[in-house]
């Protein structure tokens, strides 16, 4: 912590404190959502996933399953931004990405590594939320492979059926055009099968659609990473000293 910063942790928690810190521990571990609202890293999924394609309006609408103003508007931030070619092509209007934006490599390196398969994997999986601990993705999924047909990897971890997980994912195989394959553990034993087994043989999430590496820790026994701490704590006196 810099100098001058309040402890965000311990027992003498204020509730303003309280709630910053549990904000802070909840920040998704997915930089896509971090960094864009839905509607705009849906836009992103669809036209920096497949950027050698163009989609007329109406069919980004259907696809993404946002309302049409929204989606207008962000078009037309994107479009201003340069990310975006537009195509008037009679009475339809076209978007596709734009190959020649100064930072078009990066968004499409982070597009296929988080904004598709991470969100339509995480809306599939919400009606079992309550249910489910932890889920993600391990294999090549996991470090951006969008080959067509390329499976994708999904660990999920909870009080799930493997079958609810298959059929929640179904739709996801279907838009993806990619099989999708669940690998579902109670907690117990996934706790027993990671003290059991070499780590090759159990799988481990490297990007999470549920929780977060705190979560994983906690499940595989460990203690969540502490926030940093200053080595020299200053008295409670001069938290409240009065600047001159």
């Amino acid at each position: 912590m810099t100098r001058g910063s309040h402890r965000l942790d311990g027992p003498g928690l204020t509730p303003g404190r309280a709630i910053l810190a549990a904000a802070m521990r909840r920040v998704p571990e997915d930089p896509g959502t971090v960094l864009f609202g839905k509607t705009r890293r849906r836009v992103l999924g669809l036209l920096f996933g497949r950027p050698d394609e163009s989609f007329y309006v109406r069919d980004i609408v259907r696809r993404s399953g946002a309302a049409q103003g929204a989606i207008a508007r962000e078009l037309a931030a994107l479009l201003g931004a340069g990310l975006l070619w537009r195509d008037d092509r009679g009475r339809q209007v076209y978007y596709q990405a734009n190959k020649h934006a100064p930072i078009f490599p990066e968004l499409e390196r982070l597009v296929g590594k988080t904004l598709v398969v991470g969100d339509l994997l995480r809306d599939a999986l919400s009606p079992l939320g309550d249910r489910i601990e932890l889920a993600g993705l391990f294999g090549p999924a996991a470090t951006g492979d969008r080959r067509a047909g390329r499976a994708i990897d999904l660990l999920v971890i909870g009080d799930v059926r493997r079958e609810e997980v298959v059929e929640a994912v179904g739709a996801v195989e279907a838009r993806l055009d990619r099989p999708v394959k669940a690998v579902v553990y109670a907690a117990a034993d996934y706790q027993k099968a990671i003290t059991e087994h070499p780590p090759t043989f159990v799988p481990e999430p490297r990007l999470f659609v549920i929780g977060g590496p705190d979560g994983f820790r906690r499940l595989r026994g460990l203690r969540p990473r502490p926030l940093r701490r200053r080595r020299r704590r200053l008295k409670e006196a001069e938290w409240s000293r009065p600047t001159d």
